[in-house]
């Protein structure tokens, strides 16, 4: 009898445990991610036609690949794919196109459900964001209102780069494809760009404030996209 009380008090010991576990395990990988905001915001108009930027922040953390792979615009901004920055964790996809958007033309964006979370969670149901931009720069404008023409990186950026960067760095930190690959370039958000904040000197950085008196220069870019 007393073998029978220990044996049942042990399954029920081992069932209470399983379940534990299990609810544990589903409170990690059950439910599915979801977008929780995005800029340009759902039925934006006005949007400026550059930066061709398009942020997209999610609830949790995603497969970074699979959200690169189910992205679409139409219409087509360029015929180059276009280049995603994450943030450090893994939540926020800045989305830059390889041309200005078009003026006056209403944009879809789609991100589908083969969109995965890093706990292979998939978007119950595709992102669909519609916007529609603004009348754009006049033909032959050149400099904005502000007496400034757009900051570029191969214009403005990347001669500072060859310049302060290429004894320590070689090219690699004047390679705009490099730069943003490896994710050292937040675009709109300096802040979140080593690229910015190491060069600067506000973070650690074994070559100090390389950008001095061009700091502001480089995060004036790195705020508008990071146009190449």
């Amino acid at each position: 009898m007393e073998h029978n009380r220990f044996r049942s008090h042990a399954v029920a010991t081992i069932a209470l445990s399983l379940l534990a576990i299990a609810a544990v395990i589903g409170g990690c990988t059950s439910g599915s991610p979801a977008v929780v905001s995005t800029a340009p915001s759902a039925g934006a108009t006005g949007v400026p036609t550059s930066p061709p930027v398009v942020t997209v922040t999610f609830d949790r953390p995603m497969i970074e690949y699979s959200v690169e792979h189910s992205l679409g615009i139409t219409p087509s901004v360029g015929t180059a794919p276009p280049t995603l920055a994450w943030s450090e964790d893994g939540r926020v996809a800045a989305v830059t196109f390889p041309q200005p958007f078009a003026p006056n033309t209403t944009y879809t964006v789609q991100i589908g459900t083969s969109a995965k979370a890093r706990n292979d969670a998939a978007l119950a149901a595709p992102l669909i964001l519609k916007f529609t931009t603004g009348a754009g720069p006049a033909t032959g404008a050149g400099p904005s209102e502000s007496g400034q023409a757009e900051l570029t990186f191969t214009k403005d950026i990347k001669p500072l780069a060859e310049a302060r960067c290429t004894r320590c760095h070689g090219g690699k930190m004047s390679d705009y494809d490099n730069i943003i690959a490896k994710k050292y370039v937040a675009p709109g958000d300096p802040q979140k760009s080593r690229y910015y904040t190491n060069a600067a000197g506000i973070t650690e950085h074994p070559g100090g404030n390389v950008w001095k008196e061009k700091a502001d220069l480089v995060k004036q870019w790195i705020s508008a996209g990071a146009p190449r």
